[in-house]
């Protein structure tokens, strides 16, 4: 599996870190529910003695009227609800045996996952707007899956939601965040079991968020630092119960937002009160007194009206890409885990691939070839440096071809060893695609205005 962003980035080691397909939630009770995606299901239970299922539209009367939809079960301890055969039937799903309406098998439901941001502190909606560091942040997890985690065999590590936090650097998931007392509370294996899910709540019920718990935006490390910086976050959740979001995808081969996968928020975090000045915009709202961050009709219309053109510098932009050798071999591509984060004009990602996305749109795609001098430079003898071998990380289990990371103060990146012996080693710290013609096909899956941040 390639790591996102390995060659797409300057000097950047990504760390993502992924969570593996759950298998001890596969097991579907009798009238139980099921999602669009969802594979290796065991509805043996569900349908009994039955090979197979039928459904009725909603037109139809299963009492009076024929199926409109007979499916064989050829396995009832492998079930996919394949996207191809179910999108459009969903709904209750009968036993059927010899031409004669059973119980109900399950119902078949579409997937839906969308995410807010909650300021616990001043208890108030914060999404895509601003918090001061020091207030406690929560996240509210808003599903219709809820009824996976209730599934028989079912254990807390079998939890199939995830947030996914990644801070304005693009360099760093969080798998936990530091709550009260320094706890560290998990962004993993989340139980959700109901349709509104607050992630740190009084009494571990969920239904309501915990004012003095959460995310401690002004949580030190060991020596007294600042673990978040007040920066921008994009946070998002996602569902892979079951391979239903490696499996539930676009044409393109990308992931639905608001199914497997919720839409991009943001949070940034401030050191001030200061609220969002509106200057520059042609509307007047000068009798509007709420910080206008939480103001959705302003967010959309100003949105719009910057946007009428296109994506511009500065703003957050999600995006999925394959990149391509002139040959055809693929050598880096987003779409196998999840989308690339860039602030477009940042200087952080190549220039070539940050001006082809100048004016692009959501749901936009586009292909284009770079350039060496576009992409990763030309090839550069002088980049062949000699070094001790105590330079190599891996010591004595590195070998001649290998890619290891080094260290420049608070930088790193990665060099190929091309040479070493048991003093010396030499390292070509040219990309491994210097002087190549690269080919990229990407779409603009999400966009955050820069003015929010």
């Amino acid at each position: 599996m390639k790591k996102i962003g390995i060659f797409l980035v300057f000097f950047f080691v990504f760390t993502g870190l992924f969570y593996p397909v759950t298998g001890m939630i596969n097991k579907v009770p009798a009238g139980g529910q099921i999602f669009i995606g969802e594979s290796g299901l065991d509805i043996s239970i569900a349908i009994q003695d039955s090979t197979h299922i039928a459904h009725w539209s909603e037109d139809s009367s299963p009492d009076i009227d024929e199926p409109d939809y007979i499916h064989t079960i050829s396995n009832s301890k492998s079930f996919f609800v394949h996207p191809t055969i179910y999108v459009g039937k969903e709904g209750k799903w009968y036993q059927w045996h010899d031409n004669t309406k059973g119980p109900l098998a399950f119902d078949i439901l579409e997937p839906q996952l969308d995410l807010k941001i909650w300021d616990g502190t001043d208890d108030k909606d914060i999404t895509d707007g601003d918090v001061k560091i020091g207030n406690y942040v929560n996240f509210l997890i808003e599903t219709n899956m809820g009824s996976i985690i209730t599934r028989p065999g079912y254990q807390p590590g079998d939890a199939p939601f995830r947030i996914k936090i990644l801070d304005e650097n693009w360099v760093k998931y969080y798998d936990h965040l530091k709550g009260k007392n320094g706890k560290e509370n998990s962004l993993i294996n989340l139980g959700v079991n109901k349709e509104s899910w607050y992630w740190i709540s009084p009494d571990n019920q969920h239904d309501s968020p915990t004012s003095g718990d959460g995310w401690n935006t002004a949580a030190l490390n060991n020596f007294g630092e600042s673990l978040y910086e007040p920066i921008l976050y994009a946070v998002w959740v996602e569902c892979n119960a079951n391979g239903m979001k490696d499996n539930y995808l676009t044409p393109d081969g990308l992931e639905y937002n608001w199914k497997t996968v919720s839409p991009i928020r943001s949070i940034t975090l401030t050191t001030t009160d200061d609220k969002k000045t509106l200057s520059g915009t042609n509307y007047d709202l000068k009798e509007k007194e709420e910080d206008v961050s939480d103001n959705g009709w302003y967010r959309n219309n100003v949105f719009v009206e910057k946007h009428q053109y296109g994506v511009q510098d500065g703003d957050l932009l999600a995006v999925d890409y394959v990149g391509t050798l002139s040959d055809g071999t693929e050598f880096d591509s987003s779409r196998e885990i999840s989308p690339f984060l860039m602030v477009l004009g940042s200087g952080k990602a190549l220039p070539g691939f940050d001006y082809n996305l100048q004016g692009m749109k959501i749901g936009e795609s586009k292909k284009f070839t770079l350039s060496p001098q576009e992409a990763y430079g030309e090839y550069d003898s002088a980049k062949i440096v000699s070094k001790p071998i105590d330079f190599i990380p891996q010591g004595e289990n590195a070998m001649i071809g290998d890619r290891v990371t080094l260290f420049d103060g608070n930088q790193e990146f990665q060099v190929t060893i091309l040479y070493m012996d048991e003093k010396t080693v030499i390292f070509d710290l040219n990309s491994p695609l210097a002087g190549k013609y690269v080919t990229f096909d990407v779409i603009v899956r999400d966009i955050i205005p820069a003015w929010i941040s």
